[in-house]
């Protein structure tokens, strides 16, 4: 059983979480932690659940998948008041957060929560992971990018667990397909295995947009380990910058070198994302 809780340093503000058996998840939440309508869910080691859990509520409600199949849940975020998920298949499953809370809060934590599901078409060619193909390894970010969603694809070589190439993509819900991206202008996204941003390079004082910065990748996206920890642990050193419209290896402006420490940023704090407006 793990006990979890969000804790603000600064004020001392804490949100305790009920107790979960988990081996590893992904916590993504509705909007500010403070909020009495805040709606969190907690995306766990088996792929085809998910919990949901609101302020008032005694327990987690646990929530699969409405049929049978084999497309597991991979990542989510959450973009204007919905959850998005995405699968191994690329397509996505959406929760609306108030139907969420309010059916928690009408009818307890038994009652089964189901999602939206839409079919996304991935013209892009995309190497699977399967017998005939053990050497890749594909991990995948959903990041906020403007007023759209983008999942990150991370390819990287088994044998030596390198990543060798990255490819980013834009979520077209009225067309239903994932349109592929060659440029993000001004944007710098940074991908971990607890969660991806996405931020002006302007805005964070830099002159370096376009790019892509990245630590040791996980198999599975969303374990609720830290970042720089997971870094140090791995034997070998997979972390550095990769700027897109470049082919092969020239994309990487930056690589890991021996014996030399993970990088280390700090993600803005929750008023610069959620208003922008210090409180």
């Amino acid at each position: 059983m793990m006990r979890m809780s969000l804790l603000n340093p600064f004020i001392g503000y804490e949100v305790v979480l009920p107790i979960k058996y988990i081996l590893s998840g992904k916590l993504v939440f509705s909007g500010h932690p403070g909020k009495q309508n805040c709606v969190y869910m907690l995306l766990c080691d088996i792929r085809s659940t998910f919990n949901v859990w609101i302020p008032e509520a005694k327990y987690w409600c646990k929530c699969g998948l409405e049929e049978v199949t084999d497309d597991d849940l991979i990542d989510s975020i959450c973009f204007k008041d919905s959850f998005y998920l995405l699968t191994k298949e690329y397509n996505i499953r959406v929760l609306d957060a108030a139907y969420a809370y309010s059916t928690i809060q009408t009818q307890g934590y038994k009652k089964q929560i189901d999602t939206r599901f839409h079919k996304i078409e991935m013209s892009y060619d995309i190497p699977r992971e399967n017998p005939s193909c053990i050497d890749i390894q594909i991990l995948c970010y959903l990041v906020e990018f403007g007023e759209g969603i983008l999942p990150v694809v991370r390819f990287l070589r088994n044998h030596s667990k390198e990543t060798y190439d990255f490819k980013i993509f834009r979520l077209d819900m009225c067309k239903r397909e994932w349109v592929k991206l060659d440029s993000l202008g001004d944007c710098v996204i940074f991908v971990g295995t607890n969660c991806s941003r996405c931020y002006s390079a302007k805005e964070l004082g830099c002159d370096i947009g376009n790019c892509i910065y990245f630590t040791n990748g996980s198999g599975r996206p969303g374990w609720m380990a830290n970042d720089i920890e997971l870094s140090c642990s791995i034997e070998k050193d997979d972390w550095g910058v990769f700027r897109l419209n470049s082919d092969g290896s020239e994309g990487f402006s930056y690589i890991a070198k021996q014996e030399k420490r993970p990088p280390v940023w700090l993600t803005a704090p929750l008023w610069w994302y959620f208003n922008k407006v210090r409180p």
